[in-house]
C-alpha cells in the first residue's frame, strides 16, 4: 500500500515514517507533491464539538477520523481528553455550579473559578501553566491545575479538594472547640491517605485538631529532605466534607509552639501555584521568601515520575547524555507545572516564650520602643569630634600657608596643601 493510501487510512506521517523506514519530514515533502492536503496541526483547529457530537452517536473513532481528515489517535486523544472534561463539568454542575466547557479549561464567571486537566497523552508546553496562572491572577480569578493521574487515582479526594475550594461542604465546625494533640504516625498516615489529594509521606511530627474524639484536621512536620536540618510543614489536610473555621491558623499556631519548644527557630513550607495562592500561609504569619520557578516532572506510559527519581545517577545515563536527552531517548516526556511559592515563619525569642514574627517588623517595633539605640549616640558623638577635627586642620592649614606666603614658592605650598589634605582624608577613613 502506498504512502498516500495509508494516509488516507488514518495512519500518521511518523506511522507511515516507521513503515517506510524515513524520516517524518521526507514523507511529509511527498504527500505535499501529490497534492494531499496534511492533517490539522494547531489543536485549535480541530473540530471539537463535531467531534465528540459523532462520538455520542456512535459513529467510530477511524471514520470521525476519515471524515475531518485527522489521524486516528489525534481524535482517539480529544475524546479522551476532553470526555473527561465533560464528566467533571456534568459532576460540578451537580453540585449546583455553573461551569463551562471553553477551549479545554472549565470556567465559572460567578465563582470567578478556572479548572484546568492535564491530559498525559497530550502535554501542554514549558510554560502554559505558568501563563494561566498569571492570567488568572491578573483578572482575579482562582485557578485550579489538576494532573490526569491525580483525578484517575485519588478521585475521591480531588472531588473533595474541588468542592471545598468552591466553599461546598457538608459539616461546618468552629476550630475553637477542637482540642490540639500529637497524632500518632499510623493514625496520621492514614488521615493524609484518606483527606490530602497527594499521597502520604513519612513526618517528624504529626499535630491534630480533634472533634469530639475524631481527627478533623491535621498537620505534618518533618526535617527539609536535602539539609536534614531545617523543619518544614510538608503537609495540612482536614477532613472530607468539612469546613473547619479557623482550623487553618489553630493548627499553624500549634505547630509553632511546638517548634519553639523544640528549639527551632523558622518553619519553611512551599504552596503549589497550580493549587493555590498561598494566601492562607500569609494570614497565618508566614513570610513570602521567594517565588520560585517552573519545576518539572516526568511522564511516560500515562504515569508520573518525579525529578528525583530521574536523575543520571539513578537512571544510568551516559557520561556524555544530558539527562534531558537521556530521558527523552527512554521514551520519557517532560511535565511542566506553574512554579511554587516558599514562606517561612521566623520563630524570635521574646521574654521566655518564642513567638513567630516577621522579622524586619519586629527590629522597627524594637526600635520604636527602645529609642535610637547606644550605637546611634555612639555614632553621633563620633561625627561630632571629626567635624571639630577637620575645622581645627583647616585653620592650621590656613595659618601656616599665610606664614610661608612670602619665603616658600607658589608650586611648594600647592604640594605642602595636597599632603596636608591626603593625611586629613585618610584620619577620617580610620576614624
Amino acid at each position: 500500500m502506498g504512502i498516500s493510501e495509508n494516509y488516507n487510512n488514518g495512519l500518521t506521517i511518523r506511522e507511515i515514517a516507521k513503515i517506510e523506514g524515513v524520516s517524518a519530514a521526507t514523507i511529509f515533502n511527498r504527500l505535499k507533491k501529490e497534492g494531499i492536503n496534511t492533517r490539522y496541526r494547531n489543536s485549535k483547529d480541530i473540530p471539537t464539538e463535531d467531534i465528540l457530537k459523532l462520538h455520542r452517536e456512535g459513529l467510530s473513532n477511524r471514520k470521525i477520523a476519515l471524515k475531518f481528515n485527522l489521524s486516528h489517535p489525534t481524535v482517539s486523544s480529544v475524546i479522551n481528553n476532553t470526555d473527561l472534561l465533560y464528566q467533571i463539568k456534568s459532576w460540578i454542575n451537580s453540585n449546583g455550579f455553573n461551569f463551562l466547557l471553553k477551549e479545554k479549561l472549565l470556567i465559572d464567571n460567578d465563582k470567578k473559578y478556572i479548572i484546568y486537566i492535564v491530559d498525559f497523552k497530550d502535554l501542554p508546553n514549558r510554560k502554559f501553566c505558568k501563563t494561566l496562572f498569571d492570567n488568572a491572577n491578573s483578572i482575579n480569578y482562582n485557578l485550579l491545575i489538576l494532573y490526569e493521574d491525580e483525578w484517575k487515582l485519588r478521585n475521591s479526594q480531588v472531588k473533595d479538594f474541588i468542592l471545598s475550594k468552591l466553599g461546598s461542604f457538608q459539616e461546618k465546625i468552629f476550630a475553637r472547640k477542637c482540642k490540639i494533640g500529637i497524632i500518632n504516625d499510623s493514625d496520621a498516615l492514614n488521615f493524609i491517605r484518606d483527606s490530602h489529594i497527594q499521597p502520604p509521606t513519612g513526618g517528624r511530627i504529626h499535630i491534630g485538631l480533634i472533634y469530639n474524639d475524631r481527627i478533623v484536621g491535621l498537620v505534618q512536620l518533618k526535617l527539609h529532605h536535602r539539609n536534614g536540618e531545617d523543619l518544614t510543614l510538608s503537609r495540612m489536610c482536614f477532613a472530607r466534607g468539612v469546613q473547619i473555621v479557623g482550623g487553618f491558623s489553630r493548627l499553624v499556631s500549634a505547630a509553632i509552639k511546638w517548634c519553639s519548644e523544640n528549639g527551632y527557630i523558622k518553619l519553611i513550607t512551599w504552596s503549589d501555584n497550580r493549587l493555590t495562592n498561598g494566601n492562607s500561609y500569609i494570614n497565618s504569619g508566614f513570610i513570602l521568601d521567594d517565588q520560585l520557578n517552573i519545576d518539572y516532572s516526568y511522564i511516560k506510559n500515562s504515569k508520573r515520575y518525579g525529578k528525583q527519581n530521574m536523575r543520571k545517577s539513578k537512571i544510568d545515563c551516559p557520561f556524555d547524555r544530558t539527562e534531558f536527552e537521556w530521558t527523552k531517548e527512554l521514551g520519557y516526556e517532560r511535565l511542566y507545572d506553574a512554579g511554587k511559592k516558599r514562606f517561612i515563619y521566623h520563630i524570635e525569642p521574646l521574654g521566655n516564650t518564642l513567638v513567630g514574627v516577621d522579622i524586619n517588623k519586629f527590629t522597627k517595633e524594637k526600635n520604636r520602643r527602645q529609642g535610637p539605640g547606644l550605637w546611634k549616640v555612639c555614632l553621633l558623638i563620633k561625627l561630632y569630634f571629626i567635624g571639630l577635627f577637620i575645622r581645627m586642620m583647616q585653620e592650621l592649614l590656613g595659618g601656616y600657608q599665610e606664614q610661608q606666603n612670602l619665603s616658600m614658592p607658589s608650586h611648594k605650598r600647592h604640594a605642602v596643601a595636597v599632603y596636608a589634605m591626603q593625611n586629613l582624608q585618610t584620619f577620617g577613613r580610620r576614624g
